[in-house]
């Protein structure tokens, strides 16, 4: 099981640091060294080896920047100190201490919108442990881009989206974070292809997340910052993804699966009609095959959606002749049932 956050094994919750005054907190001039005194407390407690010890360090240290606005220079200060002792966390032994500390930067990012804990999130991206890893991507969504240094943490999200298939939703909520950027839409494009190699052999964790990204790169902005190679690269991922997802149509897949993937074959129809809305030339190839398949039932079954993804094909090897399209499938390959279930 996942755990994404550390579970007490004690009765009554610990104590915890004294807490720093509203005044402080929105303070234009901060004194550093209550700041200080503060963050040395919580992270002495973070570090205890007792599991309500370290919650009730990193929701003080978190509800700092959330139970009023902080002023920019407490921002600054606060998250500057707080990446100072965090960041050494992540070669901590105890994994609830890591956990607790990422979630912490994590959170506190999300508040202070700078890049001062773009070091400790890095660090955390590293880890092994896969709630730990996931945290620190949803982390980075918050610093991946504020200057200077949060574009630098692209590289590290796509290899952790990558390395963790539970991270991947995080992941492309960071890289395809608006405003769009061709580093991270090239990211993004990586990332997709590295999943949908998964398609090969089973079902990856959380095929929706897939049509999240697939989404993103035909969104208005992202989809004119691409070049014709780059849409077309797009184009071919579409194809690739649909084709890996006619794979796993099985008969012996769940009706709980088979709901993943009509809905993960409705955004892929989605984002072809999309295409045909932006690109007037291609409207007429793209838009009808591309409604049919975004408007797939959510009971269809497995023959009705192998048939909505085989009619993508051809029109958009059409639209975009450089890509590489499967040969069309039968309407209902042999073996596959036409009941709702698919068993």
């Amino acid at each position: 099981m996942l755990l994404l956050a550390p579970i007490g094994s004690r009765a009554s919750a610990a104590a915890g640091p004294a807490t720093l005054p509203s005044t402080t907190i929105t303070s234009p001039n901060p004194s550093k060294q209550e700041i200080e005194r503060f963050l040395d407390s919580a992270l002495t407690q973070l570090r205890s080896d007792d599991p309500v010890e370290q919650k009730t360090a990193r929701e003080a240290i978190v509800a700092t920047v959330t139970k009023v606005t902080p002023s920019p220079a407490f921002a600054f200060s606060y998250s500057s100190g707080l990446n100072s002792r965090l960041a050494p966390l992540a070669n901590d032994a105890n994994w609830r201490v890591r956990l607790n500390a990422v979630i912490a930067a994590a959170k506190v990012a999300e508040q202070v919108k700078n890049d001062h804990l773009v070091p400790t999130i890095s660090g955390f991206l590293k880890d092994e442990h896969q709630a730990v890893a996931l945290w620190a991507v949803k982390g980075s969504q918050f610093v991946i881009n504020q200057a200077p240094s949060g574009p630098s943490l692209v590289p590290a999200v796509l290899a952790t989206g990558k390395r963790v298939p539970v991270a991947a939703a995080a992941a492309y909520a960071a890289l395809a974070s608006n405003p769009p950027e061709t580093a991270r839409l090239t990211a993004v494009q990586d990332l997709l292809a590295q999943r949908i190699t998964l398609y090969r052999n089973s079902m990856p964790p959380d095929p929706p997340a897939d049509g999240t990204g697939l989404a993103k790169l035909v969104e208005t902005q992202w989809w004119r910052l691409q070049s014709p190679q780059q849409q077309t690269r797009t184009a071919q991922l579409m194809v690739d993804l649909a084709s890996g997802v006619a794979k796993q149509l099985t008969p012996s897949l769940s009706n709980d699966d088979k709901e993943q993937f009509i809905a993960l074959v409705k955004t892929i129809g989605s984002s072809v009609a999309a295409i045909a809305i932006m690109d007037e030339s291609k409207k007429a190839t793209l838009e009808k095959p591309g409604q049919a398949a975004q408007k797939l039932p959510r009971a269809a079954p497995l023959s009705q959606i192998a048939s909505a993804i085989a009619g993508l094909y051809q029109p958009l090897k059409t639209a975009f002749p450089g890509i590489t399209v499967p040969a069309s499938p039968a309407t209902n390959p042999t073996g596959m049932s036409n009941n709702v279930s698919g068993q």
